[in-house]
């Protein structure tokens, strides 16, 4: 008798087994859920955001940052020079990522 009962109570509970996955698959259908996602910055964006202080920047030849802060006075750092870095480093914290501003060779050039 107990056998009888124990594979009754196993047959119920795999038959409503579906049934209960179906209902949890439809909810989570039901639920949609809005993944917003914060634009990604720049390396220039991000030095800005750290440093309140500056107004712009630009990247000249030779590793050089030349800074306009907002006050309107100008600085110049040579990042080839180890004590301009030191200084730039100390003052700003890591700066922007330099892209290499270089003329194009011949071999660069299609006419």
């Amino acid at each position: 008798m107990k056998l009888i009962l124990k594979t009754a109570l196993c047959v119920c509970l795999l038959a409503t087994l579906p049934a209960v996955a179906q209902t949890k698959k439809s909810h989570a259908a039901n639920t949609t859920v809005k993944k917003v996602t914060k634009p990604d910055l720049t390396s220039d964006e991000l030095f800005l955001k750290r440093n309140p202080s500056i107004k712009t920047f630009s990247r000249e030849r030779g590793y050089v940052l030349v800074i306009q802060k907002k006050d309107g006075t100008m600085e110049s750092y040579s990042m080839d020079k180890f004590s301009d870095e030191k200084s730039f480093l100390k003052k700003y914290g890591r700066p922007p990522l330099y892209k290499s501003v270089t003329e194009p060779t011949a071999a660069g050039v299609s006419n």
